[in-house]
Parts: structure tokens; sequence; C-alpha cells
């Protein structure tokens, strides 16, 4: 990616995550979140915190549903 692309990027999120909203980075800036396999395709620009926890559920959306799931029972 370039210094262009990552701008263009930024400017059409108008630098906000792009899973959770949030304008502020977090304590290690903004990342370019990217598929883990040879193509490494880039998803988007998250924040700090969204892009530790998809690294945390191994960008694994199946996983990430099921623990949506499981917050939401908690809550009812």
């Amino acid at each position: 990616m370039t210094p262009q692309q990552w701008q263009s990027q930024g400017d059409a999120q108008d630098w906000h995550c792009a899973i959770c909203g949030t304008d502020y980075p977090g304590k290690w800036d903004w990342h370019a979140d990217h598929v883990h396999d040879a193509t490494r395709f880039f998803r988007g620009i998250l924040c700090n915190k969204c892009n530790k926890a998809l690294g945390m559920m191994d960008d694994d959306a199946d996983r990430l549903e099921c623990a949506a799931v499981y917050l939401r029972a908690a809550q009812a």
C-alpha cells in the first residue's frame, strides 16, 4: 500500500474505524487490516482495539459471531 492509497482509504473512511466507527485509533495508531493469506487483501483501516480483537479471534467470522451471540445472551 502506498502512502497515497493509505491517505485515500483513510479519507474514504473519514478517519474512523471500519468496524466500530471511532475516530480515536488508540495507543498504536491506525492499522491496515488485511487477509492473512498469500493475497494479503486489504480490508480497511481499523483502530487498535478492533485490530487486536480480530487477531485474537484468528480472523474467524464464525467465532466472532459466536462471541456476539454469547454476549447478547448474557445481557438477557
